[in-house]
């Protein structure tokens, strides 16, 4: 009975919104369109809108990365412990977030469980620096490259309730290249530098990415959520 009236319903919401193009991700669907393919233009149409309004804050591109510092080791001669510390970190790119398929729907009587694959890229991160090595020491400028990044979202509407994230997760960072200028008499240690550094920016954007953009995005997702899948959760 609740699947029946949730499917009469949604159609009646989509049909309606389609119609007066208030929603143009919609337009063409029809009330013979499956009820999975009603239920992930709706989700798709609302993603749409969080990932537009998560991208227009101004919140997100650029973002402040925390100031971090890292040790290595690395030969100079002989085997000798170096230290780079990275400030005035910046990362941007990250408003091309976008969905790169449909979203998949799962409606049952606890509600609606949203799942959908976002991308992002190129994105690049920037650094100012300063190298130790023994007795000497070097300010650097680093940027670091992405060619495109991989985020899984999963999120979950309950009847009479605001959806609410679940998961925000980096699931792959690919194409990712390092860059340092101003090593001068360190130039030696280039190679060892750039291996660590690569992980240390893997890190440091995939932590970025799931605090400071995932709580922006739950909140877009709570705001817009309450009117757009209503149809999809309402008990009646």
């Amino acid at each position: 009975m609740w699947s029946l009236s949730v499917i009469s319903l949604c159609c009646v919401f989509v049909a309606a919104t389609a119609q007066s193009s208030i929603y143009p991700s919609l337009e063409g669907v029809t009330e013979a369109t499956p009820a999975p393919g009603l239920y992930a233009a709706v989700v798709n149409y609302l993603f749409d809108q969080v990932l537009k309004a998560v991208s227009q804050s101004g919140a997100i591109d650029p973002l402040t990365v925390p100031n971090t510092t890292r040790r290595f080791e690395t030969k100079f001669i002989v085997k000798v412990q170096a230290e780079a510390g990275l400030y005035s970190g910046r990362l941007t790119g990250l408003s091309t977030m976008h969905r790169t398929g449909d979203c998949h729907v799962k409606v049952g009587s606890g509600g609606v469980e949203m799942l959908v694959n976002l991308g992002a890229g190129p994105v690049r991160a920037t650094y100012r620096g300063e190298v130790k090595l023994m007795a000497f020491s070097q300010d650097v400028t680093i940027e670091c490259d992405v060619n495109s990044m991989q985020i899984i979202v999963e999120a979950v509407q309950a009847p009479n309730a605001k959806p609410e994230l679940r998961k925000f997760s980096v699931q792959k960072l690919q194409g990712v290249r390092v860059a340092i200028q101003g090593l001068g008499a360190l130039s030696g240690v280039a190679n060892a530098l750039s291996v660590v550094l690569t992980t240390v920016f893997e890190e440091e954007i995939r932590r970025a990415v799931e605090d400071s953009v995932r709580n922006l995005f739950s909140e877009k997702l709570a705001e817009l959520g309450g009117t757009i899948p209503a149809a999809l959760v309402a008990l009646g």
